[in-house]
């Protein structure tokens, strides 16, 4: 874990760059839990309920043999993951500070740039609940891990203007249940949202 932490550290620095690009983006998120055995409150009908992402990236020109699109990005945001039960009365919710680190490219299309970008993140919870209108649990308490590491892939289209849209999905590599063994649970969403780019 330590050297996912330094790799990310160095990779921001390199972002902080006088050639790094200032990219705010935020969307609303349809998350899940996947293969959530050993979480009965997950797994007996609860469903993907809206929620929130909010990210900042410095977005580092590469200019790699002459490929004047291709980047590296390096920031921090939020990410927020919630499932229902059928009525919306249950919800299990995460909130993760997620430091993500992508490599991607912008590909010009029409009057602007179709944008992809893959990459890994770190994520430390914050926050989880399991709750309805009476109970309220804290799910970090023996229910979910406070770290997480996955994967990120984002694909959008940059109007003139610097203002975007895209799609993302995330989805961890490791499992977050913290249940002695038991269980088996990881972060899935998928995200719609827009981008500023400064």
């Amino acid at each position: 874990m330590k050297k996912i932490i330094l790799t990310i550290a160095i990779a921001l620095a390199a972002a902080f760059s006088a050639n790094a690009q200032l990219r705010i983006e935020g969307a609303l998120t349809l998350g899940n839990y996947e293969k959530p055995d050993g979480l009965s409150i997950v797994s007996q009908g609860f469903d993907p309920a809206a929620s929130f992402a909010a990210r900042a990236f410095y977005d580092y020109n590469l200019n790699v043999n002459g490929l004047d699109g291709l980047m590296l990005s390096a920031g921090a945001g939020v990410l927020s993951n919630t499932i229902a039960d059928k009525d919306n009365s249950s919800k299990f919710n995460t909130t993760w500070i997620q430091v993500p680190v992508t490599v991607g490219e912008y590909y010009q299309f029409g009057a602007g740039a179709l944008y992809a970008a893959v990459g890994l993140y770190y994520g430390y919870c914050i926050s989880g609940k399991v709750y309805n209108s009476t109970v309220s649990i804290d799910a970090k308490d023996g229910l979910i891990k406070s770290n997480d590491f996955g994967y990120i892939a984002q694909v959008g289209y940059a109007l003139p203007m610097d203002l975007g849209i895209y799609c993302g999905y995330t989805n961890s590599l490791i499992n977050i249940a913290d249940l002695d063994g038991s269980g088996n649970m990881r972060n899935k969403v998928f995200e719609i949202g827009l981008f500023y780019k400064f």
